[in-house]
């Protein structure tokens, strides 16, 4: 391993190593708060819902009721339109 004064240890390498070392323990950090967990576990149980929305929603519409992908613009912006001010009205209730 190289030693921090090394003649063989450029500049630019040694800083990208530092700042690697610093982001490890950057995580490290903000792991040990409860927000962080709460936030992860947030994410980890909406994103696939999200996810259906954005990627499944068309098919299953076209598949279950015969809509056409093409036809679907107006009902998707009136699902993600509700989901936005549901979303909105739920974080403006907790303040």
């Amino acid at each position: 391993m190289h030693q921090k004064n090394s003649p063989r240890q450029n500049r630019p390498t040694f800083s990208v190593i530092l700042r690697c070392k610093h982001q490890r323990s950057l995580l490290a950090e903000i792991l040990k708060y409860r927000q962080t967990w709460a936030f992860v576990t947030g994410k980890s149980l909406t994103d696939p819902i999200w996810w259906f929305y954005v990627s499944w929603l068309g098919m299953f519409f076209n598949h279950n009721f015969g809509f056409e992908l093409t036809a679907l613009g107006l009902p998707l912006i009136a699902i993600y339109t509700m989901t936005t001010l549901e979303v909105s009205a739920a974080g403006y209730s907790q303040e």
